[in-house]
This record gives C-alpha cells, sequence and structure tokens, in this order.
C-alpha cells in the first residue's frame, strides 16, 4: 500500500476532529516541561474536542490526573484508561493514598469476560462518584457505553492510531472472505471493511482451537475487524486481484492483500489524553 493512500485515508477518517492546541481555557490542557497546569481542565464530561496533557515521562502526568480525579470525586463518574494492568494497580494504590475508592475490571480479576464485566459495571452503577480503571484494550472494544455523558474519561499514553496487515494469501483468502466483504469505497484507492456476520465473526474468534499457520496471520484483521473501536481499509486493488483474480501471481507482493486498520474518533470525544510528545503524533496529526 502507498504511503500517500495511508495519509488519504487517515485524513479522511479523522477529519471529524483534531486535537486542540495546548493551554486554551476549556478545549485544552497542558503541561510545561516543569510546571503541571491544572487549574483549566475540565472535570465534568465535555463533548467539545479532545483535551490532552503533553509532558515528558517522569513529569507526573500520572500523580497529577489521581489529583484531579480527587478534584472531580463525588461530581461526575470518572475512568482511567491504562495500557497495562501494572499502571491500572499502581495508580490504584494512589488514588487510595488519596482516600479514594477505584474500581479495577482486567483479566485478573473479571467474573466474565473483561468487557462484558465492564459494561455490566457501566449499567448498573450510578450516575456520579464512581472511579473506574480499565485497560486501552477493554475501552477500545466496549460495544456499549452506558450513559457515556456522565463520564470523565482519562487515557494515559497516546494509543497506537493505525496497524498495517499484509498477509500473503494466494489460496486461502476465504479465512478472511468468509467473514469479511468490501464495503463502501473511501477514494480511488481504498474501501472500508464490513464484517458480513458479526454472531459468526465472534463464535470463530472464540474457537481456540484454530491455530494453524494461516489462521495466526489473519486472526489478527479479524479481530480488528470485530472491534468497535476500530475501522479496517483495505487496498481495493490488492483485495480484488486476490480474492477475484483467482490465480497465483509471480509476484509475491501481487499475491497480498494490503489492510489498515484505525482507531474511530468516537474513541477520544471529550476526553482528557495523557503522553508524551502529542503534537508529534500521528493522533495529532
Amino acid at each position: 500500500m502507498e504511503g500517500s493512500s495511508v495519509t488519504t485515508a487517515n485524513n479522511q477518517i479523522y477529519s471529524a476532529y483534531q486535537l486542540p492546541a495546548a493551554y486554551l481555557p476549556v478545549h485544552g490542557i497542558g503541561y510545561s516541561t516543569h510546571d503541571i497546569v491544572t487549574e483549566d481542565v475540565p472535570v465534568s464530561p465535555s463533548k467539545r474536542g479532545v483535551h490532552y496533557v503533553d509532558a515528558e515521562c517522569g513529569r507526573g502526568k500520572t500523580f497529577s490526573t489521581c489529583q484531579l480525579i480527587k478534584q472531580g470525586n463525588g461530581m461526575v463518574n470518572q475512568m482511567y484508561v491504562a495500557p497495562t494492568k501494572l499502571l491500572l494497580e499502581q495508580t490504584a494504590t494512589e488514588l487510595r493514598e488519596l482516600k479514594l475508592k477505584p474500581h479495577i475490571i482486567h483479566s485478573d480479576n473479571a467474573e466474565n469476560t473483561v468487557v462484558r464485566d465492564v459494561t455490566e459495571y457501566l449499567k448498573s452503577c450510578e450516575e456520579w462518584g464512581n472511579i473506574l480503571l480499565i485497560t486501552w484494550s477493554a475501552y477500545v472494544n466496549l460495544r456499549y457505553f452506558h450513559k457515556r455523558e456522565h463520564w470523565a474519561i482519562y487515557i494515559d499514553e497516546i494509543p497506537q492510531v493505525d496497524q498495517l496487515h499484509k498477509p500473503l494469501l494466494p489460496y486461502n483468502y476465504q479465512f478472511i472472505t468468509d467473514y469479511l466483504e468490501l464495503g463502501e469505497p473511501i477514494n480511488e484507492t481504498l474501501s472500508y471493511v464490513n464484517v458480513i456476520d458479526e454472531d459468526a465473526l465472534k463464535r470463530h474468534l472464540d474457537r481456540e482451537s484454530w491455530k494453524d499457520d494461516v489462521y495466526k496471520k489473519v486472526r489478527p484483521i479479524l479481530v480488528d475487524a470485530f472491534s468497535p473501536g476500530k475501522d479496517l481499509i483495505v487496498n481495493t486493488a490488492s483485495w480484488h486481484s486476490v480474492v477475484n483474480g483467482h490465480h497465483v501471481n509471480g509476484s509475491l507482493n501481487k499475491n497480498r492483500i494490503y489492510f489498515i486498520s484505525m482507531l474511530k474518533p468516537l474513541l477520544f470525544e471529550g476526553v482528557i489524553l495523557l503522553g508524551a510528545n502529542i503534537k508529534r503524533s500521528m493522533l495529532y496529526a
């Protein structure tokens, strides 16, 4: 897939929002290199843009977030999203030291699946005063967020916006086409990919016995297609060449289907994003 094509897809998908400049009084929050700036942080949920804290590692972003959570305690529900269970536990410890009572859900303590437990918690909790800590993996895979407007959401660390998949599938493209189909075009180069039957795909993904080499190549694509927080996009010509061509080309690259999965903007609507070098990230661009 050409780099310009990826850029085009990124521009079109992310035209729905842009991260605002730092230090704006409502839409943005930020750090300087030495001082933490918190007076303009919205402590109630907001749908206006994406708020962010841009600071180098070790500058106390997580500590500052805990202070913000304490500030908002009892006013709104607050969700802290981190990339790892370890960071969740460390943050929970800091919150407890502030006399707060966070609720943590991850793979080590979930009674069902993590996503199901998080979903049930969101449905059953009160509309204010709750502090929930979950991983990014759980957050991005939530299929239903009950009363999201009642939650202030803090996302610690900048997530990877896109993921390129380029499986070599001259003979086994049906591993993909049994569950995915070509969707509407984005432009002359790229198209969205749709799930044919979500229930069938979920059953397929739950079958742990599928461990052959081909399945290992296509499983990440199917997982991204099933994720409610991602769009799956394909280079249209590569799809047609492999799926509709029904022949093996002498060039290995022409036997590949080029996919790219990208995070949906809705994941960041009204959140506070914490990370280093945000302005240099693809998420900001």
